[in-house]
């Protein structure tokens, strides 16, 4: 993850990922808005146990969000069953992630 010098960004080192360890974090002040930013890289041989933990963390990551905050998380899942525009899932594999079709995570 790049952030700009211009900015003001600490590394979220409260921030649980059970260890997931392939992911970093970061807190970014910008006028009028507070942003978690997350970059996560998950592998295609990723175990169910894995997944899990990762999936984990994104609720962990929300419990912390503060009101008015919001939460960027990027990266490569390796879930190329999924239908971003239509919020479905193709595939036994790509199913574990029930996060893209219902989600108390605002995906967009």
């Amino acid at each position: 993850m790049y952030v700009s010098e211009k900015y003001d960004a600490v590394l979220a080192q409260d921030i649980d990922t059970g260890g997931f360890n392939d992911c970093v974090w970061c807190r970014l002040c910008l006028p009028g808005i507070k942003l978690i930013v997350g970059v996560c890289y998950r592998s295609t041989a990723s175990s169910v146990e894995n997944d899990e933990v990762l999936l984990s963390m994104f609720s962990s990551v929300a419990s912390l969000a503060e009101a008015g905050s919001c939460i960027v998380i990027m990266g490569d899942f390796n879930l190329p069953s999924i239908d971003f525009k239509q919020a479905s899932v193709e595939g036994s594999a790509d199913a574990r992630f029930p996060y893209w079709e219902s989600s108390s995570l605002p995906f967009t």
